[in-house]
């Protein structure tokens, strides 16, 4: 699993559909894990990274299109 919405090691994982059908320590890489085999030891931090700094770049167009809901196309996303 690519996100854990509970935090960053797979102990704080709280969902229990998948705690109760899922073996958590033995069947399931989650967030940093995950990344790591998928990119390689430093992927999940760079993606953090990356992620913080298009936010950063971009968190005004996001939550005007969000609030309003108008005045956002592809054309006005573009530069995302």
């Amino acid at each position: 699993m690519p996100y854990n919405p509970y935090g960053r090691n797979k102990e704080d994982y709280k969902h229990g559909f998948s705690i109760k059908y899922l073996d958590m320590q033995n069947q399931v890489l989650l967030g940093s894990e995950f990344w790591e085999l998928i990119g390689g030891s430093g992927t999940y931090d760079e993606l953090l990274d990356i992620y913080a700094e298009v936010g950063r770049e971009n968190s005004k167009k996001i939550i005007d299109a969000l609030a309003f809901g108008f005045g956002w196309s592809e054309s006005s996303m573009s530069g995302m």
